[in-house]
């Protein structure tokens, strides 16, 4: 490994995590790995992922640079890390299929290596060291984006409210980043809360990181607006689905339907990939 050449928005990790967070990919590492991943090159201002996709994977940057945002429900965009030349894009959502918690948008046009969650996999077993310093990488950073609430919803309810208790202790259980405001005391909570009007049947209010906002969700209902699992599957009354209980989801008792979806903010679509194919990468493809 050398130096990081990745360069990280505060609140970032200092010192060994830090190195540890966001290594850079000696030229040797960069072609043990090519035989795992499959070449792409992209544009600049082409997305490469959105907060909330599935199955990403891993990216090993080739070239270009590609800048990492986060975003909350009330629109709030703040900087996580900009990537050059070697370094690792993804965290361990990659590998376990959860949804990503940032988005990646290239600052400039480039190549990297695209390894899919399968692939990923079979990285880590035939190379021990290299798969233990990526999966390193991978965890700590999802940690800190935890931490930090990244790509996470926003519960709106007064502290006393028991679906807000409920709502945030389903989040905790998964290990999804959330925020709480309280209208009462919060401004940003009342400014966001004033507009909707919320019965007290409406409680807790959830506002997604793409904008939708869903009022008093079940667990489940919750689940699946996050991308956790997909739609229920199962009986009626909003219970936990066979499907959710086979994904590892943690939901809670069953509740009544949200009442209602409102968007306040369209996203950006995904951005238009292109693919093509790496002549010296295809040419080592056909030797083996």
């Amino acid at each position: 490994m050398t130096e990081s050449n990745s360069t990280v928005a505060p609140p970032a990790a200092a010192g060994q995590r830090r190195e540890q967070m966001f290594p850079t990919l000696a030229l040797d590492e960069l072609a043990r790995i090519a035989r795992f991943g499959q070449p792409r090159a992209f544009a600049k201002g082409e997305a490469l992922f959105l907060t909330g996709d599935h199955g990403i994977g891993l990216m090993v940057l080739l070239s270009g640079r590609v800048a990492i945002t986060q975003i909350d429900g009330a629109g709030h965009r703040s900087p996580v890390a900009e990537h050059g030349p070697g370094a690792l894009i993804g965290e361990i959502s990659g590998l376990t299929g959860k949804p990503a918690l940032v988005d990646g948008v290239a600052t400039e046009p480039g190549e990297l290596y695209i390894l899919g969650p399968a692939d990923l996999r079979a990285l880590i077993v035939a190379e021990a060291e290299l798969g233990e310093r990526i999966m390193r990488a991978q965890i700590l950073r999802r940690t800190s984006l935890i931490e930090n609430a990244a790509g996470g919803p926003i519960i709106l309810a007064p502290g006393n409210d028991p679906g807000r208790v409920r709502v945030a202790g389903f989040l905790r259980r998964n290990a999804f980043p959330f925020r709480v405001l309280d209208p009462g005391i919060d401004g940003e909570g009342a400014e966001l809360s004033a507009p909707l009007q919320p019965a007290v049947d409406d409680l807790p209010l959830v506002i997604l990181a793409d904008g939708r906002i869903l009022r008093n969700p079940s667990d489940s209902e919750l689940a699946v607006a996050l991308g956790m699992v997909g739609r229920a599957d199962d009986a009626p009354g909003g219970g936990v689905s066979r499907r959710s209980r086979r994904q590892g989801v943690d939901a809670g008792p069953r509740r009544r339907p949200c009442r209602d979806h409102v968007a306040l903010s369209d996203r950006p679509h995904l951005g238009q990939s292109t693919h093509r194919a790496f002549a010296a990468h295809g040419n080592q493809c056909a030797a083996r």
